[in-house]
């Protein structure tokens, strides 16, 4: 799933009874989590509703058997990749490049009347760092897609457990920070970045219209 397919809602204006809610939350959490296509995510889940229609003869685990089996094919084409990497750039360029890199080494010098660096280099620490929060960013974009309650202990336990494993690619990215693997402008990965952002951006904005 990316950042894109989370906020789309294939689900939009199809209701089921309240006993199946739960149910219903959880297929169209998996239609994302397994990256289906948006058009093939519509006709899945206008399936499902039809059949969760019925609020008292319903096989739970059946269905979710039936959805696993179904989606899980997804991960061995292209097209699953190909979505789940479809914000890689909006990502570098929000999280990398603004936050780590525009953020300190000019916004910050730039109020502080410190020159402003225009060359910095990438550290084998600064990588591992940026390849760990991505997938904790997509572990919680999963998380949060189930829609499950909110004032239970079990909400916020994968949580704690995601920013402990945050501090400790941070301190990986410290201890490794000496290692140097190249140097680069600031500016053509500002704009390179930048260029690719809109793209993703502009694409994703069109799926489902």
């Amino acid at each position: 799933m990316n950042i894109y397919s989370y906020f789309r809602e294939p689900e939009q204006n199809l209701n089921v009874p309240s006993k199946n809610e739960p149910l219903w939350n959880w297929i169209t959490a998996q239609v994302k989590i397994w990256n289906d296509p948006y058009d093939q995510q519509v006709k899945f889940l206008q399936k499902y509703h039809s059949l969760l229609q019925d609020d008292e003869h319903l096989n739970e685990k059946q269905i979710k058997e039936e959805v696993l089996h179904s989606l899980k094919k997804n991960v061995w084409t292209w097209t699953f990749w190909k979505q789940e990497f479809s914000d890689l750039f909006s990502f570098l360029f929000v999280y990398w490049v603004c936050i780590e890199q525009l953020w300190p080494y000019v916004v910050v010098r730039f109020f502080e009347h410190k020159p402003m660096f225009s060359t910095l280099s990438l550290t084998l620490g600064e990588v591992i760092k940026v390849v760990v929060v991505y997938i904790i960013y997509k572990l919680v974009l999963d998380f949060m897609a189930q829609k499950k309650r909110r004032d239970k202990l079990s909400f916020w336990l994968p949580f704690i457990g995601l920013f402990l494993l945050y501090l400790g690619a941070i301190f990986c990215a410290n201890q490794l920070q000496g290692v140097i693997l190249f140097h680069y402008s600031l500016l053509v990965v500002v704009i390179i970045t930048g260029i690719f952002f809109c793209f993703e951006w502009d694409r994703e904005r069109k799926v489902g219209k």
